[in-house]
């Protein structure tokens, strides 16, 4: 018998994933990005899985939607950590 399980619920801001309870490791699918501003959410009814799209107000990124604002401290901070690594390793 099939028995769906949502990791996240319908949370467009949450990665997450469906899977058959009765069968693990078998159906599993996480969502993901359709294109730079839609994700493409699996979610359970009636222990049946189903897909769901969405329009993010900023970004789809890594099957989640991030505000535009969000993203831009993201790729500032990682362009600072990448910045401090290479001072670094002048310094050893």
């Amino acid at each position: 018998m099939t028995k769906c399980a949502d990791s996240d619920g319908t949370n467009y801001f949450k990665k997450g994933f469906v899977y058959d309870t009765g069968h693990p490791g078998i159906f599993n699918n996480s969502d993901r990005c359709l294109s730079d501003t839609k994700p493409l959410e699996y979610t359970c009814k009636n222990d049946a899985w189903y897909a769901t799209y969405y329009e993010c107000p900023g970004e789809c990124r890594g099957g989640v939607c991030v505000d535009k604002e969000q993203n831009q401290e993201q790729e500032q901070n990682s362009g600072e950590e990448k910045q401090n690594q290479e001072g670094n390793e002048n310094i050893e």
